[in-house]
């Protein structure tokens, strides 16, 4: 059976009022006793007054994605680890250890990204209109048929992004595999690349 380890956003707002200095909220999947993941995130706001007011209707600057885009507060504000490979979105991660966040394109597109050695893997993630009036960034786990959904909420807006996990990650990789051409090879063909 999994169990689903969640902080409600009202307990991340008490506990935040009763501790001084930043805290770090946690976010995660454990099955059998046995962790699958888990998200560690600090829970204020993702960017400063000024950007909040200007998304989604208005562009950002080239300089403002720049700083978005590769700053702790925004494209590096969780730390993801993970005990078994995982798909996030269309994104396969391995077991291991990783910086998180998001980015924004130029077109105001949001993309959900794991950091491998400084190089950003993104998946892209659709930004809905929520009245929650979350002026903090909180995170929950909800179940689904292939794994769970975690969903993000900040100001009047969130995000699902879908997470898979067990055998339906393995199932999606050798789909992946299928026809790039090398297994349909027989042993009488060749390649050579001059």
């Amino acid at each position: 059976m999994k169990r689903y380890l969640m902080l409600l956003p009202a307990l991340c707002l008490l506990a935040g009022s009763a501790v001084a200095g930043k805290q770090t909220y946690t976010v995660g999947l454990q099955e059998e006793g046995e962790r699958i993941f888990r998200f560690s995130y600090s829970s204020g706001p993702l960017f400063g007054e000024e950007i909040r007011r200007k998304l989604p209707e208005e562009k950002l600057s080239e300089a403002e994605l720049k700083t978005l885009n590769s700053g702790d507060d925004f494209a590096k504000r969780f730390h993801l680890e993970t005990l078994e490979d995982i798909k996030i979105g269309d994104l396969l991660v391995t077991a291991g250890s990783y910086v998180a966040g998001f980015n924004i394109d130029q077109d105001n597109n949001f993309s959900f990204v794991i950091w491998e050695k400084d190089v950003p893997r993104k998946t892209g993630i659709k930004i809905e209109e929520h009245n929650s009036g979350m002026k903090n960034l909180a995170f929950m786990l909800v179940p689904s048929e292939t794994g769970c959904t975690l969903i993000g909420m900040y100001g009047d807006h969130l995000a699902r992004i879908p997470i898979t996990m067990g055998e339906a990650v393995a199932s999606d990789s050798a789909e992946e595999d299928e026809g790039d051409g090398w297994d349909d090879l027989e042993d009488e063909d060749s390649f050579s690349g001059f």
